[in-house]
């Protein structure tokens, strides 16, 4: 483990950087970059609204700070900490705090300064909003004008890898206190390649290059606009008819669709679509274990994945998916067994079924699929509701609880993924208050967490509990693809961590 990153393994980590940079651009392009233009990127779903202040965030927020935000370090999709921000760093040698060294000469958008005091603020904001992974932190200081230091109650090995995220991500400090944090919200200001022009919900996010960069020669592009389509067809039209340059969808037709027409295509595994029943509230029927084991029989995934994965998926018994080093190869799942389902339905005592609603995720979900759910559980005698709301209503499900029902939504998938485990059920985490923690989970959670590096044998332990205990139901792995046009180079998406990571200042428009 790292414990002071000195100039021979900085230069290490500096070259590794750059070597990642240099592959992804050979990947994408042969040539030399050019300067101008505007890079549309198309999403099915925008920022919720708090792409300015990062302790409000929540999902796709952080595609709406990418251009302007930037983060102490980042994340490569192998989970390699490269500096960013900060250019070292120092882990105490018993592991009671985190110092961060800054760059110097660093400004932000609005003129100032990047010192210490203002990453203390963020990062203070971060914790008083008891946000997941800051349950350890027992105070932040600004050590001296460029370093500041997280002091530590306890080790997690997801440490690093938090701060090439939202939790990482920069604001001017000086903004935030002479305008509020409501105004910061939806008016970022950072030390990002691209300043803030406007945000209009669910339409367009405009930026604009800034001519100021710290790193030389950066930006190559004039503007970066973050649209929005809902539409699948609409989007497919938008791409082929030259409207816009970047595409977000996810693994299935779209995504084999557009690459047999001969558009690029940057796609990685992302998560596992998984159902997370409301199991906390006792008059629940997802509260009886029976009677969640009995969906997950209930359920073909083999025949699903056949159906609609287009050669992407793979179905789901267990979680993370293969690509990821928690997954356990000997593992048994329960596969598909409707009489099985039934049996297990009447010993909870609901021989004749019940009705219960499933809420999908807004975006990154086949409408398809969520009917082939309420088909399959249907014939065991779930009578489901299908209730597609707007991602303002169900980001409400996701952090303030849902009664009787259903959330489906896929599970991102972090690099290290005791990170996963921690962002989205730890005990400490905001999200899914509905989803009952097992007995033992969280110590099994704490263990791994706690280990001096990724431990794979405690991290499968932590996974064979939520199996043991049907905690969520995953059913097919799913990925992220990022549909180029022929001249888009050097995005780096999929490259950097979290789907939402990629590289505005590097890429780049030849026509």
């Amino acid at each position: 483990m790292r414990r002071f990153i000195g100039f021979k393994e900085l230069s290490i980590l500096l070259l590794s950087g750059v070597l990642i940079i240099l592959m992804t651009c050979l990947v994408q392009a042969q040539g030399t970059p050019k300067y101008g233009g505007v890079l549309r990127n198309v999403e099915g779903a925008g920022p919720p609204g708090s792409i300015g202040w990062p302790p409000m965030a929540v999902g796709n927020d952080a595609l709406g700070m990418k251009p302007v935000l930037e983060c102490f370090i980042r994340e490569d999709s192998q989970g390699k900490i490269h500096p960013w921000l900060a250019e070292s760093w120092e882990i105490a040698p018993d592991q009671s705090s985190l110092t961060f060294n800054l760059r110097k000469g660093i400004k932000f958008h609005d003129g100032s300064d990047l010192t210490a005091e203002v990453a203390r603020f963020g990062l203070q904001a971060y914790k008083d909003a008891k946000k997941a992974g800051t349950s350890s932190w027992t105070s932040i200081e600004a050590v001296d004008k460029y370093s500041v230091k997280i002091n530590l109650s306890s080790y997690e090995n997801t440490l690093m890898g938090q701060f090439a995220g939202n939790m990482g991500s920069i604001v001017s400090k000086e903004a935030v206190e002479k305008n509020g944090i409501e105004w910061a919200r939806l008016n970022p200001v950072g030390t990002g390649p691209f300043k803030f022009v406007s945000f209009q919900r669910d339409v367009v996010t405009k930026y604009v290059k800034n001519e100021n960069y710290w790193v030389k020669d950066r930006p190559y592009l004039d503007a970066v606009e973050l649209h929005v389509i809902k539409d699948p067809m609409t989007q497919q039209a938008t791409m082929r008819a030259g409207e816009a340059e970047v595409l977000a969808t996810e693994w299935g037709k779209m995504a084999a669709d557009l690459k047999a027409l001969g558009f690029k295509l940057l796609s990685a595994a992302s998560g596992t679509v998984s159902l997370l029943p409301d199991s906390a509230n006792a008059d629940s029927p997802f509260a009886n274990k029976k009677v969640r084991e009995a969906v997950e029989y209930a359920i073909d995934r083999e025949a699903l994945v056949k159906a609609k994965g287009y050669g992407f998926f793979s179905a789901a018994y267990q979680f993370p998916p293969p690509s990821n080093s928690a997954y356990d190869p000997n593992f048994k799942g329960r596969v598909y067994n409707p009489e099985m389902a039934k049996k297990l339905l009447a010993e909870a005592g609901y021989p004749n079924g019940f009705q219960t609603k499933i809420i999908p995720m807004p975006f990154g979900l086949d409408k398809d699929v969520m009917v082939a759910f309420q088909s399959y559980l249907g014939q065991v005698g779930i009578k489901v509701e299908l209730d597609f709301v707007p991602y303002s209503r169900y980001s409400e499900y996701r952090m303030k609880g849902w009664h009787n029902s259903i959330l489906c939504q896929p599970i991102g998938l972090f690099p290290n993924f005791n990170r996963t485990l921690e962002w989205y059920f730890s005990a400490d985490s905001p999200q899914f208050p509905s989803l009952k923690r097992p007995d033992g989970f969280q110590g099994l959670l704490v263990e791994s967490l706690g280990a001096t590096d990724f431990d794979v044998d405690k991290a499968r332990k932590v996974v064979k509990k939520m199996f043991d205990e049907a905690m969520i139901i995953p059913i097919h792995d799913t990925g992220r693809a990022y549909v180029h046009q022929k001249y888009v180079y050097g995005t780096g998406h999929m490259a950097w961590g979290s789907w939402t990571n990629w590289r505005p200042d590097e890429a780049w428009l030849d026509k």
